[in-house]
């Protein structure tokens, strides 16, 4: 009978708590099922987001055919230091109002879905690569002073859980414009050119790194902090991104 009382009480708690507090879609703020960080239609759209085929080495929207190649049109001319990418999804939808969200707040049930998306995209790509640590793009002091958090390091925190640890081996040694204000491709690349530096004591001799942020727009902030990695010593450096955009610039 008390096991049974207790039951009924644990209900009853759970009935009121969902009456007072309705679970809420974290992409879109309508009502959701008890327990479910999505409704219906922002599931639909997360799937669809996700549902495209990727450049191996740069991440972009290709063709099913395409992502069977070695890099695609966008990266064959342009010299990368990345030597594979994984990602989520197309910067549309669901997947763009979690990211923009994500810039914003540390709220919990949101950490864990973006944190569930990148092992998903790393286990899908990388699973048979070594990756010795994986290290969050970093962002300028002033930033992070603002925004009190890292949302590259909140996606690297999340690859613990399949054993890859975290260690933020890069800064950012100055302030660069918003790489989105930029037209073109090399203009990005020469607005984070130097924007980058290993930190003191930071072993990266022979290691193979992922480098993981939120948002990959042209590729020129990651590939940066690859070409700093490598001329430190590390033997490979990949990425891993929850979004790239749908187009190329």
């Amino acid at each position: 009978m008390r096991i049974l009382a207790e039951q009924i009480c644990d209900n009853l708690i759970h009935t009121a708590n969902a009456v007072l507090w309705p679970s809420r879609c974290l992409a879109c703020g309508e009502l959701t099922a008890a327990g479910q960080p999505l409704c219906g239609d922002c599931w639909d759209g997360l799937k669809d987001a996700c549902s495209d085929c990727a450049c191996p080495r740069c991440g972009a929207v290709v063709s099913e055919e395409a992502a069977k190649n070695d890099m695609c049109g966008f990266c064959i001319n342009k010299k990368l230091h990345i030597n594979g990418f994984a990602r989520a999804g197309r910067y549309e939808s669901t997947l763009r109002n979690l990211v923009l969200m994500l810039k914003r707040s540390e709220n919990a049930a949101l950490i864990k879905l973006v944190r569930i998306l990148a092992v998903s995209s790393f286990q899908n790509r990388f699973a048979s690569e070594r990756i010795d640590f994986v290290c969050p793009v970093p962002l300028h002091w002033t930033r992070r002073w603002a925004r009190g958090f890292n949302q590259a390091g909140i996606l690297a925190a999340g690859l613990k859980s399949i054993g890859i640890p975290s260690r933020a081996v890069l800064k950012r040694t100055r302030q660069t414009r918003p790489q989105p204000v930029m037209e073109s491709y090399s203009k990005r690349m020469r607005n984070v050119r130097g924007a980058f530096a290993l930190k003191r004591f930071a072993d990266v001799q022979g290691k193979s790194i992922l480098l993981a942020d939120d948002v990959r727009t042209s590729g020129a902030t990651i590939n940066e902090c690859a070409r700093v990695l490598k001329e430190a010593g590390a033997e490979k450096a990949f990425a891993l991104t929850l979004t790239v955009p749908a187009g190329q610039i």
